[in-house]
């Protein structure tokens, strides 16, 4: 209603209350316009003949000359106030402006009704538009608790554990599901999922250990609406490998076929659960087929896992019991004759709590059993695993916040599981994420923390000893998709003077760019460049000094076998080296140039019937032998002999060593086998060494042992007049 209408009705209704007279026309009085409703035709119109007519007629009044005194008035208000006369244009005003107001608070009230109306409607719509598809990539929480924005859009579902922990949280925008992170016990990230959408349809996913990514999936809709993903695992080389899956009306996955090549690897059923797994791998040429049936109640609990093998032969399978209330009691696992490996039992309380889990041989011997105890609301407050023989294997405590999350961790001595060994405090967001972890010693002393991002990823980490003097401080940081593009770790000793420094940079597939090593004991810089192909093999690695000075440039082949080799000094070019290596990435030929003589040289390698080397063979650019090595089963030089410019062999020597690979004897022989001179060696704690030389006869020549008697040595050997005597 509009503010000024309601100051004019009021302001009305005071003038019309500090003048209540009534003003006489014979025996009737001017009604007041509250009371009645005003007629549209105009009195003032009519004739007097008309108005004789009627019921009533006015006959006309002469007032007095004098003036009358109005009447006392009663009390606060007199008894007869006067009131205003008032024309028909204003009271036909004062009535459409009412009925203005009226219409005009109707219309809002309906407006108002109508956004509510839709703003459920949307909101309500919005809550149920969301997409989760699994695909066979995900985690696929089913049973987690949603939050939602104002208009209804799912943010998060998160999945809570038995002890009310954070198990894991799928993220949500514009309806799909654009992450899902695992968690362990701690809060700390187990593993996690990212994927991407064109629209309502999945077209990448990509998954990740410790923020690198392990393996990611293309997805691309093919004509007979079945779905084909390609899966690239970053880890194991980049090898590719493709499925098929062919989807239900609901869009739930129906069959799941994976190939390695034209291989047939595995093929999952599913009919609201899996049914049936197959899988086929090579083992000596041969393909090997194996099947894994599943079987479940009406509440889709397993009830067996049956592996079979190629011949359909039971290989082994799994058995679970449940009681009234649908809760597990026993597991029973049996071999391919269906005899008893061994089985688990579960205990609750009243309460539909886990409290007691105990394995056993086939024979009934307890392996371990794991008790835990509940508070009222359900959750762990203590978890001890114990031995066969009763002794403690671990265990471990929890303290709950208010809403429920973890704030405190313990970890009891395995001795006494009343004394505490470390504890570790949590301080969560809003949302109930780990943002820090605090882990304190027996003596309350800070031995480590960590920080995390919003999404639950470390962002740093300090190590301390017991003493709380740091040794380990490590740095991440993550780009816009939470994948690590930088990390630096550096190392102290326990005075807390630094030993060595990493910092890491990685591209967007989770590959390092960039690598710096820094050894302060050794005095050592190293940094490195990565160049990758698209298919994210390394195609290049260059070492650089402290001052940006390149030492090394090494290319290599998809097999990751280093093709050429630039070896620099002081910023320039010495030597470049090629590689020629067999089908079994073994190097057969390594060529090797001197940049400043121009100088070329041979290395010929040669394998036993077991792939080991045995012998490298070094020549000039025109074949003619120069050296030959002899290697030992630990690649050691057992045997070297040296040829002159000719090719043909001078001398050779013979080594033997230690269980530390040194050498403990060298031996000087002729191309005819006589052993010109014998050296044996002698080592110290601090690896320093003596040796002892002798000559053909077996005969001191040197010692260094013995300084003061070299000179005496040196006065036996026999001079040149000596020779000529002898010759003579």
């Amino acid at each position: 209603m509009d503010p000024k209408f309601l100051e004019e009705l009021q302001k009305l209704k005071e003038e019309k209350n500090a003048s209540q007279e009534k003003i006489d026309l014979g025996q009737f009085a001017i009604p007041d316009f509250d009371d009645v409703e005003v007629p549209d035709d105009d009195l003032g119109a009519k004739t007097e003949a008309e108005i004789a007519g009627g019921t009533i007629k006015f006959e006309r009044v002469t007032p007095d000359t004098k003036p009358q005194t109005p009447p006392s008035p009663g009390g606060r208000r007199g008894k007869n106030p006067t009131r205003p006369v008032i024309d028909e244009k204003t009271r036909k005003r004062r009535a459409k402006t009412r009925k203005t107001i009226l219409i005009s608070l109707s219309s809002s009230l309906a407006v108002i009704g109508i956004l509510l109306v839709v703003f459920f409607g949307v909101r309500n719509a919005n809550m149920k538009n969301y997409t989760y598809p699994y695909l066979g990539m995900g985690i696929a929480i089913d049973n987690g608790e949603n939050q939602y924005s104002f208009f209804g859009n799912l943010k998060e579902i998160t999945q809570y554990g038995t002890i009310g922990q954070v198990e894991a949280i799928a993220e949500f925008k514009n309806g799909n599901c654009v992450k899902e992170t695992a968690y362990t016990p701690e809060g700390d990230v187990k593993y996690y999922y990212s994927h991407e959408y064109d629209g309502k349809t999945r077209i990448l996913s990509s998954y990740y250990e410790d923020g690198q990514m392990v393996t990611s999936v293309k997805y691309t809709e093919s004509e007979n609406g079945t779905i084909q993903a390609e899966t690239t695992y970053y880890l194991e080389e980049a090898r590719v490998e493709t499925a098929i899956l062919t989807l239900t009306e609901a869009g739930d996955v129906a069959l799941a076929e994976y190939y390695s090549g034209t291989l047939l690897t595995h093929k999952k059923k599913y009919d609201g659960t899996l049914v049936t797994e197959e899988t086929a791998y090579k083992e000596d040429g041969a393909t090997v087929l194996s099947r894994i049936t599943y079987e479940y109640n009406a509440k889709k609990q397993l009830l067996t896992r049956t592996e079979y093998d190629a011949n359909n032969a039971i290989q082994g399978r799994t058995s679970n019991q449940y009681n009234e209330k649908n809760l597990l009691t026993k597991t029973i696992y049996y071999d391919g004759n269906a005899e008893i490996i061994e089985y688990e039992t579960f205990n609750y309380d009243l309460n539909n709590n886990p409290i007691k889990q105990v394995k056993y041989t086939g024979d009934g011997t307890m392996k371990y059993q794991i008790l835990k105890v509940f508070n009222d609301k359900g959750r762990v407050t203590k978890e001890t695993s114990l031995k066969t023989d009763g002794s403690i294997d671990y265990c471990y405590g929890y303290d709950y916040d208010k809403d429920g999350y973890v704030s405190k961790s313990i970890v009891y001595n395995t001795e006494n599981a009343v004394l505490v060994d470390r504890y570790t405090l949590y301080t969560r967001n809003k949302i109930g994420s780990v943002t820090r972890s605090d882990t304190y010693n027996s003596s309350n002393v800070l031995i480590e923390k960590t920080s995390f991002n919003e999404f639950g990823f470390a962002t740093s980490s300090s190590k301390f000893n017991d003493n709380g003097i740091l040794i380990l401080e490590q740095k991440t940081k993550y780009d816009g998709k939470q994948r690590i593009n930088q990390r630096e770790e550096t190392i102290f000793d326990d005075r807390g003077s630094k030993l060595s420094y990493l910092n890491e940079q990685l591209n967007e597939k989770g590959l390092v760019t960039v690598r710096i090593i820094e050894n302060v004991t050794e005095a050592t810089y190293e940094q490195f460049l990565f160049v990758y192909h698209n298919d994210g093999w390394k195609l290049q690695e260059t070492l650089f000094d402290k001052s940006g000075k390149t030492i090394c440039d090494k290319i290599f082949d998809q097999e990751q076998n280093v093709l050429s080799e630039s070896l620099f000094e002081d910023g320039k070019q010495i030597t470049y080296n090629e590689y020629t290596y067999d089908t079994k990435g073994q190097i057969l030929l390594k060529t090797s140039l001197d940049i400043a003589t121009g100088t070329h040289r041979k290395y010929h390698h040669t394998y036993d019937e077991k792939n080991i080397l045995v012998s490298v063979l070094e020549t000039d650019f025109s074949d003619v032998p120069l050296r030959l090595d002899m290697l030992n089963e630990k690649g050691l030089v057992s045997i070297r002999t040296n040829y002159d410019e000719i090719g043909e062999e001078k001398d050779y020597y013979r080594y033997e060593y230690d269980e530390m690979d040194r050498v403990i004897v060298s031996e000087y022989y002729m191309p005819d086998g006589s052993l010109i001179e014998k050296t044996v060696y002698y080592y110290r704690e601090n690896g320093e060494y003596d040796y002892t030389v002798y000559d053909q006869f077996g005969l001191v020549i040197e010692d260094t042992r013995f300084p003061e008697l070299n000179s005496d040595l040196e006065d036996d050997k026999p001079t040149a007049d000596d020779e000529d005597q002898e010759n003579s």
